[in-house]
């Protein structure tokens, strides 16, 4: 959707529409996968904002955080469902997590906007953790399923990863130890810690689907979120060796990239803006921690 700064805002208030409008010019829902649920899913698009929470997931803290807050919408990474509940029964805590998350937004006049893939395939995501290394980019990570994963575009497919060459070889512990420094998170590292790296894959969130793309790329290491463990088992069968950084911890520098869409694409002087960055729902507990016994 194209349009004007000055059409949008010179004579009227910031709508919900407004931020969707935002994120459509530098994330196209088009180029979301097909199977994925993008854009405005729980809200009114013609609702005035009064504040923006920028999160990786819109969850019951998300949402309370903009209440608390004065905000009335969530803009996130993740979707709050990729297939929508098929109940909205929230009577008890066993029932799904989508349903008492929409159930909360409405409840609290909260809107939830997200872009997901079609950000993850955007050149300033698959940038990131290249930029990061300091690694020598090669171009996009080739899909091996592109028909399948965007049935609706003809050609030119997006890619959900890139390929790198580090200048400087290190060896794969090295490599490792590099990214614990930036992310003060333990990593986990499947292959041989003593081997080369010069060919590095890398993607963010779910990147078991990119194993094979780095096979056929013939990376010597792909870096991205979660793997499934044998899927991650073939892929060091297989020569591959694997990085994984943690969902929430690969995905989180995703977040400055959407409040910057909406700073530069919105009039957000008129409202303000809040980036939560949560800290990671899981705790690592060191087996010496727990020999200890104090």
């Amino acid at each position: 959707m194209a349009y004007s700064e000055l059409e949008l805002y010179e004579d009227r208030e910031l709508l919900a529409s407004d931020i969707v409008a935002a994120l459509e010019v530098e994330y196209p829902v088009a180029q979301a996968a097909a199977w994925d649920s993008v854009g405005l899913l729980v809200g009114d698009a013609r609702m005035p904002v009064s504040g923006v929470i920028v999160a990786l997931d819109p969850s019951l803290a998300a949402i309370a955080a903009a209440v608390e807050r004065g905000a009335n919408v969530v803009v996130s990474h993740h979707p709050v469902f990729i297939d929508p509940p098929e109940h909205f029964d929230i009577t008890h805590a066993a029932f799904s997590w989508p349903a008492r998350v929409v159930h909360a937004a409405i409840s609290s006049g909260v809107a939830l906007v997200n872009a997901h893939t079609n950000l993850d395939v955007s050149a300033k995501a698959r940038a990131l953790w290249g930029e990061r290394l300091e690694l020598e980019d090669i171009g996009p990570l080739p899909l091996a399923n592109a028909a399948r994963e965007f049935p609706h575009l003809s050609g030119d497919y997006p890619s959900f990863g890139e390929l790198w060459h580090c200048e400087m070889p290190r060896t794969l512990n090295a490599l490792a130890a590099e990214i614990t420094s930036l992310t003060a998170t333990d990593v986990r590292v499947y292959g041989d810690g003593e081997a080369l790296v010069d060919t590095v894959a890398t993607a963010t969130g779910s990147a078991t689907a990119r194993i094979p793309e780095a096979l056929l790329a013939k990376a010597d290491v792909l870096i991205g979120g979660e793997f499934r463990y044998h899927d991650a088992l073939g892929a060091t069968e297989s020569g591959l060796n694997l990085i994984e950084l943690g969902h929430d911890v690969s995905e989180l520098p995703l977040l400055p990239l959407l409040t910057e869409a909406l700073h530069v694409r919105t009039s957000l002087d008129m409202v303000q803006i809040h980036e939560i960055q949560t800290d990671p729902i899981w705790n690592g507990i060191s087996t010496s921690t727990l020999a200890g016994g104090n």
